[in-house]
């Protein structure tokens, strides 16, 4: 069976039809949005608005996933609708509107999503992961047990690059105070800096953005990305003045202002881990969310 997952994140609104077959979840299709929903947000609400956009951009994915024959759509939301303040107001109007309803996951929920699809991916239970969104970082360890801690940290690419940046890339003050801003986080989970794994499993489009990034302007062959590499990757895109838009969009549409602020915070993170390399993975918290939420329950 044919099942549609609608994905609301910060910064894009991800449409993926999955059929399951066997043990695999093979996307036949896909399409999403850069709808940068966070930026709609004022004074701690998505105004009305807002509420028209989203429900006209679910609309039109629901008709996608029907036009593909998805014969279940489920919907869910990550820190796009998590800490607003009408956060029930927007959900009873989607659902009026769109016949969807949206399951705004918490910080805890979107952490195990994560983890399920990156244990899935990297075929361990024992790793540390983040997915990094728009709006946050979900940042977690795992052991043979399951998840061993979890954060959700307001330091995701877009709300970082909309606090601290003004121009198209960061000057050197604005990376200096975003910098400090993520190690102010990240210092408020001392886990973080008790791990002993060499690899941080990576999920998200940002960090798939930063991948592309490194496989085109370093030679980068695999999915596995030495920590160096990264701050190497950093040093080109910051001097690369008169061509760097034009490499950005080349690469990475749509994440052209933000993936250089977003791998200045997957940098911080992965020195505050203590790892030597990245690797990063395509199952994520989409995945996770189907295993856990739609193919335990059949």
């Amino acid at each position: 069976m044919k099942t549609a997952l609608l994905d609301i994140g910060s910064n894009t609104i991800r449409l993926v039809v999955y059929q399951p077959e066997g043990g695999a979840l093979n996307p036949v299709y896909e399409s999403k949005e850069n709808a940068r929903l966070i930026s709609l947000v004022q004074a701690g609400r998505l105004p009305e608005a807002g509420i028209r956009r989203l429900s006209q951009w679910i609309s039109q994915m629901k008709a996608q996933a029907e036009e593909q024959g998805a014969q279940k759509l489920c919907c869910f939301s990550t820190a796009s609708l998590r800490g607003i303040q009408n956060q029930r107001e927007v959900l009873d109007a989607v659902e009026k509107s769109c016949g969807v309803r949206i399951h705004a996951l918490s910080g805890e929920q979107e952490a195990l999503c994560d983890f399920e699809g990156l244990k899935a991916a990297a075929g361990t239970p024992a790793l540390i992961g983040c997915d990094l969104g728009g709006g946050s970082a979900q940042i977690f360890s795992s052991g043979s047990e399951g998840l061993q801690w979890w954060a959700s940290l307001p330091i995701g690419c877009l709300k970082m690059t909309n606090e601290y940046v003004e121009g198209f890339l960061p000057t050197a003050e604005e990376e200096s105070q975003l910098r400090s801003a993520v190690r102010q986080q990240l210092l408020s989970q001392p886990r973080l800096y008790e791990n002993s794994y060499d690899t941080l499993y990576l999920t998200g489009g940002s960090a798939r953005a930063a991948l592309r990034l490194a496989q085109n302007l370093l030679g980068q062959q695999t999915k596995l990305v030495p920590r160096e590499g990264l701050r190497q990757l950093i040093r080109r895109l910051r001097d690369e003045n008169e061509n760097v838009r034009a490499l950005l969009t080349r690469y990475v549409p749509g994440r052209e202002e933000i993936i250089l602020p977003g791998m200045m915070v997957l940098d911080e993170i992965s020195h505050a881990a203590g790892v030597k390399q990245l690797s990063v993975e395509e199952y994520g918290v989409r995945e996770g969310y189907l295993i856990r939420h739609v193919l335990k329950n059949r």
